[in-house]
């Protein structure tokens, strides 16, 4: 079989020849070339080249390489200055600004200004996104799966939940839990119009070519609390899970934080793949917890935690966790380094976890 073959198999349920081990090597990949200090072995090497030598598979994540945005009377600015790079949202309403800044040429940059403010700046993004216009762009996501080949898969990265979005990419999470009690009718407004801007994506990306759609939620339980995820995220994910599944696609929530309230939850989502599980001892949950939180037909993306490769521990204890999680997870299973190779992982261990994989 395939790489490709073989997730898509575990994906539907059916029986594959060996467990998928598709680690994420992009990070680390992209890092070491640009310090160019890529171990020997790999030098020279594309990303899919070296998951070749590796005999591993390849996820690729695809933003916005199968929609594009356009907008009327809202102006997008851009402005750099040394290491910060603000965007500004220009609109008859107001302005809304976002400052991001980079440590490094080889990292990404984090947030130091966010979008939203305070509540009141809500108005002006609700304007900006009743003023977008969404259409299809198909052809380069099929370029994207054509190269990979029998190598691997896409996944179609889907905007993030409305709350989400506000706590992790527009308010940050301090000043978007503060709304929600300080501001919650204005708050509404805006998941509402949220939701409605995130429906001509969700019909694209359900017609577009690929098997899997993917809410990048970065979904953890000190940020996001059982009761806030079982308000906002699980409605969300039912209803727009249950429109991708009808197009034929499987869907996904990257769920790479601490989960320990939210297991008892996982079942009500409609998701089919919880995407970056990695348990302890970086989260806060056991391989047959989340083994158990599963439900018919939900599989896990999971591995061991990507710190494991990056200090101390033993190869044989990294084999010892990998085997723990397979006999949890067993069949509802994909294999991964959680939930990325980092550029001071030790590769060696990974390509040693593969190898271990494939003759399990």
């Amino acid at each position: 079989m395939t790489h490709r073959e073989r997730i898509l198999g575990r994906i539907a349920g059916d029986s594959v020849d060996r467990h998928p081990y598709f680690p994420d090597l992009s990070y680390y990949h992209k890092v070491r070339n640009s310090q160019g200090n890529m171990p020997e072995k790999y030098a020279g090497m594309t990303l899919l080249e070296m998951h070749a030598e590796m005999d591993a598979g390849i996820l690729v994540h695809v933003y916005g390489d199968y929609y594009k945005l356009s907008y009327g009377s809202v102006e997008i600015l851009t402005e750099t200055h040394g290491s910060e790079t603000a965007h500004i949202y220009r609109t008859p309403k107001g302005e809304l600004r976002e400052v991001r800044r980079r440590t490094s040429p080889h990292e990404s940059p984090f947030v130091v200004e966010h979008y939203l403010k305070t509540p009141a700046d809500f108005e002006i993004m609700e304007y900006v996104l009743r003023d977008q216009t969404v259409t299809p762009d198909y052809p380069a996501l099929q370029a994207i799966i054509d190269g990979i080949g029998g190598q691997g898969i896409v996944d179609l990265v889907l905007p993030r939940s409305p709350l989400p979005r506000v706590l992790i990419d527009w308010m940050g999470v301090t000043a978007g839990i503060y709304a929600i009690y300080d501001a919650p009718d204005k708050l509404e407004s805006l998941l509402r119009t949220m939701a409605k801007a995130n429906e001509p994506v969700m019909e694209i990306a359900a017609k577009a070519p690929g098997e899997v759609c993917i809410f990048g939620d970065n979904i953890d339980n000190i940020t996001l609390s059982p009761d806030l995820f079982s308000r906002y995220s699980v409605p969300h994910y039912r209803k727009y899970s249950a429109l991708l599944q009808e197009h034929g696609k499987k869907v996904a929530a990257h769920m790479d934080g601490r989960l320990q309230g939210l297991l008892p939850l996982i079942r009500e989502t409609g998701l089919d793949i919880v995407d970056g599980a990695t348990p302890a001892p970086m989260n806060d949950y056991e391989p047959h917890e989340l083994a158990a939180a599963l439900g018919p037909g939900q599989i896990a993306w999971c591995g061991v935690p990507a710190s494991s490769f990056c200090d101390s521990t033993s190869l044989d204890d990294i084999l010892a966790l990998n085997d723990r999680i397979v006999e949890a997870l067993g069949d509802k299973a994909i294999l991964n380094v959680g939930d990325q190779v980092p550029p001071d992982a030790d590769i060696h261990k990974v390509a040693a976890l593969g190898e271990h994989i494939r003759n399990l």
